[in-house]
């Protein structure tokens, strides 16, 4: 099924996804559509997380603009065993969340990034993953950066147990900031490009057992 958004503003509007459809076995059986041929014309304004998605629903949200009002704990937020949303491609992710990261997976939950991103402004973080949460580039995702990007933790920061899997990312332009901070028996696996590739200005970091390859 798929819920197609009209151009417009949505100020101050969250989805929360709680549950499954009944016999929803993927996520992308359930999408919500922005404009493809220009994703900032459905502009999904919050001052806090976006799109959540809890208890195991999956759904997948493409070709929109997601911003923030003011700062916020996050853009798009997944939490609790088997949730998972999808990123599937012409999303806009822009704003000031200096309190957490644009994308956040935890407890166990997922978020795949299954398209082309591109990021304005920034945040602690671009991508999270922690208490054992995923996310996830499933095949090719380029990730563009407009002026000012700056992530103060890490463009992607994993901790207790998460893991982020950025193989088939691909960055253009200009991200400041630490490349990656990873802790407490977290992976950050980049394939054969190494650590080092990740986007920033500073020096990734690892500790606790955390891991970045």
């Amino acid at each position: 099924m798929t819920v197609q958004l009209l151009d417009g503003t949505y100020v101050d509007e969250t989805m929360q996804g709680v549950g499954s459809l009944t016999g929803q076995s993927f996520a992308a059986a359930m999408s919500f559509r922005g404009n493809c041929d220009n994703p900032s014309k459905v502009v999904i304004k919050t001052p806090g997380t976006a799109w959540t998605a809890d208890d195991k629903a999956m759904y997948a949200v493409r070709c929109m603009h997601i911003t923030t009002s003011k700062a916020g704990s996050g853009l798009v937020g997944s939490q609790h065993g088997g949730s998972l949303i999808v990123l599937a491609g012409g999303i806009v992710l822009s704003g000031g969340v200096e309190t957490g990261p644009m994308l956040l997976a935890q407890l166990s939950a997922g978020i795949i990034i299954g398209g082309d991103v591109t990021v304005m402004g920034g945040g602690a973080a671009f991508e999270a993953a922690g208490t054992g949460g995923t996310v996830v580039c499933l095949n090719s995702c380029p990730v563009s950066f407009g002026e000012a990007v700056n992530f103060a933790s890490g463009f992607a920061v994993a901790s207790d147990l998460g893991i982020i899997k950025t193989t088939g990312m691909s960055f253009s332009g200009i991200a400041v900031g630490r490349k990656f901070s990873v802790s407490n028996n977290a992976v950050i696996d980049t394939g054969e490009a190494g650590a080092n590739s990740l986007p920033g200005s500073m020096p990734g970091v690892s500790h606790h057992g955390g891991i970045a390859q």
